[in-house]
């Protein structure tokens, strides 16, 4: 985590007991941040090998979350079309649950993904998520109403 307190200023004054009427000059030193520190002491590369393999994981988080959110959002968008509304039924009491069930099942999978890839694997926690995201898109396909979404 960041560093995100203030460095602090310490204020040093050059014989401030002096009677003469030469200018008070004063030095401001600021203390480094251990972040700072950290960085000025080990110069790291930007695009060494670990940090774009550092890069690439942060790319496919990066790709999931954009494309989770235009799935939601474009089903949501869904229901603004007239064709869509009349053939599945749609109305303004059911629209808001119809564009958020996408979420709620989002977080209903979170309560056994995380502990399933734990005991099993990532590796197969992903390819069964994956497995239930592909046959979840066969069913709203090929849905005919309102019950099959």
């Amino acid at each position: 985590m960041a560093d995100t307190k203030q460095p602090e200023v310490a204020e040093h004054y050059k014989d401030p007991a002096s009677t003469t009427k030469a200018p008070v000059i004063v030095e401001t030193k600021m203390r480094q941040s251990r972040m700072t520190g950290a960085l000025l002491a080990e110069n790291p590369r930007p695009f060494r090998k670990s940090f774009l393999k550092l890069y690439l994981y942060i790319f496919v988080g990066y790709l999931y979350s954009a494309t989770n959110g235009f799935d939601a959002n474009t089903f949501g968008g869904l229901t603004a079309i007239p064709t869509f509304i009349d053939y599945f039924g749609i109305t303004a009491t059911n629209e808001g649950l119809v564009a958020a069930l996408y979420v709620i099942g989002n977080i209903a999978g979170f309560f056994f993904a995380g502990p399933y890839a734990d005991m099993y694997g990532r590796r197969i926690g992903i390819a069964i998520g994956s497995a239930i995201y592909i046959l979840g898109v066969v069913l709203q396909a090929a849905s005919i109403s309102l019950g099959d979404l």
